[in-house]
Protein backbone atom coordinates (compact mmCIF):
# COMPACT_ATOMS: atom_id res chain seq x y z
CA UNK A 1 0.00 0.00 0.00
CA UNK A 2 1.45 3.43 -0.87
CA UNK A 3 1.96 6.03 1.66
CA UNK A 4 -0.64 8.49 1.93
CA UNK A 5 1.63 11.44 2.07
CA UNK A 6 4.58 10.60 -0.04
CA UNK A 7 5.53 14.85 -0.70
CA UNK A 8 6.86 16.11 -3.83
CA UNK A 9 10.69 16.04 -3.11
CA UNK A 10 11.60 14.52 -6.29
CA UNK A 11 9.17 16.46 -8.43
CA UNK A 12 10.33 19.73 -6.69
CA UNK A 13 14.03 18.38 -7.88
CA UNK A 14 13.18 18.47 -11.68
CA UNK A 15 11.75 21.86 -11.12
CA UNK A 16 15.20 23.46 -9.29
CA UNK A 17 16.89 21.90 -12.23
CA UNK A 18 15.13 23.58 -14.70
CA UNK A 19 15.26 26.68 -12.96
CA UNK A 20 18.62 26.34 -12.39
CA UNK A 21 19.58 25.97 -16.67
CA UNK A 22 16.70 29.13 -17.11
CA UNK A 23 18.73 31.49 -14.78
CA UNK A 24 22.16 29.96 -16.09
CA UNK A 25 21.14 30.92 -19.66
CA UNK A 26 20.06 34.41 -18.48
CA UNK A 27 23.47 34.57 -16.91
CA UNK A 28 25.60 33.65 -20.01
CA UNK A 29 23.65 36.09 -21.94
CA UNK A 30 24.25 39.15 -20.14
CA UNK A 31 27.07 40.66 -21.35
CA UNK A 32 25.58 39.57 -24.59
CA UNK A 33 28.68 37.21 -25.81
CA UNK A 34 29.71 33.40 -25.05
CA UNK A 35 32.89 32.54 -23.52
CA UNK A 36 34.69 29.75 -22.04
CA UNK A 37 34.59 31.95 -18.66
CA UNK A 38 30.52 30.97 -18.78
CA UNK A 39 31.29 27.94 -17.60
CA UNK A 40 31.06 28.53 -14.81
CA UNK A 41 27.20 29.52 -15.26
CA UNK A 42 26.89 25.19 -16.26
CA UNK A 43 27.89 24.53 -12.82
CA UNK A 44 24.93 24.68 -10.67
CA UNK A 45 22.25 23.51 -13.25
CA UNK A 46 24.57 20.33 -13.91
CA UNK A 47 24.54 19.71 -10.25
CA UNK A 48 20.73 20.12 -9.89
CA UNK A 49 20.59 17.70 -12.86
CA UNK A 50 22.24 15.02 -11.30
CA UNK A 51 20.15 15.46 -8.30
CA UNK A 52 17.05 15.99 -9.87
CA UNK A 53 17.65 12.55 -11.99
CA UNK A 54 18.84 10.33 -8.69
CA UNK A 55 15.37 9.88 -8.21
CA UNK A 56 13.06 11.08 -10.82
CA UNK A 57 11.78 7.64 -11.26
CA UNK A 58 9.79 7.99 -7.76
CA UNK A 59 7.99 11.50 -10.10
CA UNK A 60 5.01 9.20 -11.29
CA UNK A 61 3.96 7.66 -7.64
CA UNK A 62 4.27 11.32 -6.69
CA UNK A 63 1.94 12.44 -9.52
CA UNK A 64 -0.96 9.95 -8.44
CA UNK A 65 -0.85 11.10 -4.89
CA UNK A 66 -1.07 14.80 -4.75
CA UNK A 67 -3.33 17.00 -2.34
CA UNK A 68 -4.05 20.07 -2.87
CA UNK A 69 -1.19 21.76 -1.05
CA UNK A 70 0.96 19.86 -3.22
CA UNK A 71 -1.22 20.57 -6.33
CA UNK A 72 -0.81 24.51 -5.68
CA UNK A 73 3.37 24.09 -4.89
CA UNK A 74 3.40 22.63 -8.31
CA UNK A 75 1.47 25.78 -10.28
CA UNK A 76 3.59 28.28 -8.36
CA UNK A 77 6.79 26.36 -9.37
CA UNK A 78 5.44 26.17 -13.01
CA UNK A 79 4.39 29.88 -12.82
CA UNK A 80 8.28 30.65 -11.32
CA UNK A 81 9.70 28.31 -14.02
CA UNK A 82 7.83 29.77 -17.27
CA UNK A 83 8.82 33.33 -15.75
CA UNK A 84 12.64 32.26 -15.81
CA UNK A 85 12.60 30.78 -19.21
CA UNK A 86 10.53 34.17 -20.27
CA UNK A 87 13.50 35.97 -19.15
CA UNK A 88 16.05 33.49 -20.50
CA UNK A 89 14.57 33.70 -23.83
CA UNK A 90 14.55 37.25 -23.82
CA UNK A 91 18.42 37.39 -22.88
CA UNK A 92 18.66 35.02 -25.96
CA UNK A 93 17.13 36.68 -28.48
CA UNK A 94 19.14 39.97 -27.01
CA UNK A 95 22.57 38.57 -27.60
CA UNK A 96 21.21 36.97 -31.14
CA UNK A 97 20.34 40.56 -32.08
CA UNK A 98 23.31 41.99 -31.12
CA UNK A 99 25.29 39.64 -32.65
CA UNK A 100 23.30 39.74 -36.06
Amino acid sequence: MQDANIGIKETLELFDAVDATADAVTSICEDKKLTVMDLRFAVTPVRAAITAVKDADKVPDEMRNLDAIEIQQMIDRGERSIAKWQTAVAALKAMRDTQA
